[in-house]
């Protein structure tokens, strides 16, 4: 399971140079705020690179490769920059052809090969480009004011996108894309697969969806081995990798998340209907939306909210953990205290020590600090759940003698992440039984919670 060590022609790849020599087409959304962390929306699919089969010949055409930037012409600083160089592209696509099995049979096109520039260059001006003006990206003030300070780019193997809110890009590129009496709105979209790539067995496809990761075509889940490896192993294997390149490539580890919740989505899938089956409860699609629409109250509606709550950051998911704490006040009580832990990831000189093997914490600028954060979310949040384990652990639970409690953890645009929760405490008075009328139960809670 080592996928090798990342020689050095495929480790300073740009994410450009990556897509112009990858054999199939990942798409995903990844969100950057500038200055902040990423983030990913929807599900990920992988389409053919072109109608007949999985590309033979790379490099790609420059204005072939699924990137579309959408950006305010008064924004401020410069939008995400797509450098290419004709050298590093040629290097990295003949190590693949000598050493990658999954490459063997591409054929380098020296025309399309020829027509990126030889030094290195940004080349997003080459690329499809949408103005959008911001009389149709702003039209909700609250909304705009609440992301325009920071503004936002959306990086993505076929969206790149600079917006002030995140929410207005699809009505930005519909409005651009309209089509009126004329064609000369049409972009020269490049044609791929109508056919997604069945992403479940088909061998070698990480490799040749994200090149640079796999230089040598192994290390994958999907080949042939004597034991089978679950997804989510897997996953934790790439994300624990020595040389962090997985965890810090910002698509991979969108796509390979989205990936392993689907697998397990599936799992989920089933075992409901392997269950359903037994109890000889209708198995079909159209049954099944006649059943939910006749019942909404049925068995069934349960059934399907319990099996989907298992899945984090899904709707049945906060709705299970609402619950939770609901029981738990109905049981104990209302809470005695609400707190908030705010983090100070680059102030954290052991965790910047984890992210950079360095210990001179000080010879380090904020901006390297913060860039360590932002590119390596993995071990940033690991770190901070540990980091709260402990302090609740040590502190909080000895200290304030905690008999429940219940958190979640929270993340903003720009990446930091907090912490909201409620603790409930030993020998404290139930603060919704108390008559806040009264003085006596007003001295009461006031005494305790100074006492505390």
């Amino acid at each position: 399971m080592d996928p090798g060590d990342q020689p050095i022609m495929l480790k300073i790849l740009t994410q450009v140079e990556e897509m112009l020599i990858a054999r199939v087409n990942p798409i995903l959304q990844v969100t950057h705020t500038i200055g902040g962390q990423y983030k990913y929306n929807d599900h990920t699919i992988s389409f053919p690179q072109d109608i007949q089969n999985i590309a033979t010949m790379l490099p790609h055409k420059l204005g072939d490769i699924d990137v579309l930037i959408v950006h305010r012409p008064q924004a401020q600083g410069n939008y995400y920059e797509c450098y290419i160089s004709r050298g590093r592209v040629m290097d990295a696509l003949q190590y693949k052809v000598k050493y990658d099995p999954y490459y063997k049979d591409v054929s380098i096109n020296y025309n399309n090969l020829n027509q990126i520039p030889k030094e290195r260059t940004d080349v997003k001006s080459m690329l499809h480009t949408i103005e959008a003006n911001d009389d149709v990206m702003v039209t909700n003030s609250e909304d705009a004011d609440e992301d325009q300070d920071e503004g936002m780019i959306t990086n993505s193997s076929s969206f790149i996108l600079h917006l002030p809110n995140e929410h207005r890009e699809l009505q930005i590129i519909k409005k651009t894309l309209e089509i009126e009496d004329t064609t000369d709105n049409i972009i020269d979209w490049r044609e791929i697969g109508l056919t997604p790539i069945n992403e479940y067995n088909t061998e070698g496809l990480l490799n040749i969806a994200f090149p640079t990761l796999f230089p040598n075509g192994i290390g994958l889940q999907i080949q042939p081995r004597t034991r089978e490896i679950k997804m989510h192993e897997y996953v934790l294997h790439l994300m624990q990798f020595h040389d962090q390149r997985f965890g810090q490539h910002p698509r991979f580890r969108y796509y390979i998340y989205n990936l392993m919740m689907r697998h397990w989505s599936q799992s989920l899938a089933k075992n409901f209907m392997k269950k359903n089956v037994e109890e000889h409860l209708s198995t079909t699609i159209e049954n099944l939306h006649a059943h939910l629409k006749e019942l909404p109250d049925s068995q069934l509606a349960a059934e399907l909210l319990h099996f989907g709550s298992t899945m984090r950051g899904t709707r049945p998911y906060w709705n299970k953990c609402r619950l939770e704490l609901t029981n738990m006040i109905n049981q104990i009580g209302s809470p005695v205290l609400f707190f908030t832990l705010s983090v100070t990831n680059t102030k954290w000189p052991d965790l910047q020590q984890l992210l950079t093997n360095n210990m001179e914490l000080s010879m380090h600028s904020n901006k390297h600090r913060l860039e360590n954060v932002i590119n390596n979310p993995h071990i940033t949040s690991l770190y901070l759940h540990q980091r709260l384990t402990i302090f609740h652990e040590e502190v909080i639970e000895k200290l304030l003698g905690v008999i429940d409690y219940w958190y979640r953890y929270e993340w903003q645009h720009r990446g930091t992440a907090h912490v909201h929760g409620f603790l409930w405490l030993q020998d404290s008075p139930y603060m919704d039984k108390l008559d806040w009328e009264n003085n006596e139960d007003v001295d009461k809670a006031i005494f305790f919670l100074i006492s505390t």
